[in-house]
């Protein structure tokens, strides 16, 4: 229980912290972060910040789904200040409460900074996290 109530108390900053949510899909996108590797599913060494070496960088979704309907997100990577794209990966979401899924891309693109933006199945935008991609 114990375990349990604090869980719920970094979700609840995390929530606050990430004001991005969809009402009418009933997703909602809690955490956005990315990495430069994963343990376990988990995320490791976050940062909004990686270089081209890393080769690969990984975006950790998690999302509320109170009305328990699988459905499906889109996780595309674009260029900050562009436009949007309509591009990506298809994730499914299944008909849980709570769900964590993770993407990737490759670091080949030019330096400059980009965002990972989560979109649901109608395109509307759930969460993004912003980050700058060096040489």
């Amino acid at each position: 229980m114990k375990r349990m109530m604090m869980g719920v108390g970094i979700a609840a900053a995390i929530v606050c912290s990430t004001p991005l949510s969809a009402q009418d899909s009933g997703l909602e996108v809690t955490e956005v972060i990315l990495s430069k590797a994963l343990e376990n599913g988990r995320p490791v060494d976050p940062g909004a910040s990686f270089s081209r070496r890393d080769g690969r960088i990984y975006c950790t979704v998690r999302v509320t789904n109170p009305s328990r309907t699988a459905t499906t997100i889109r996780v595309a990577w674009e260029r900050a200040g562009g436009p949007a794209s309509s591009t990506g990966i298809e994730l499914n979401i299944p008909a849980r409460p709570r769900y964590r899924t993770v993407a990737r891309t490759g670091t080949g693109r030019a330096a400059g900074r980009y965002r990972c933006v989560v979109y649901d199945a109608d395109d509307r935008e759930l969460g993004a996290a912003e980050y700058e991609l060096t040489e």
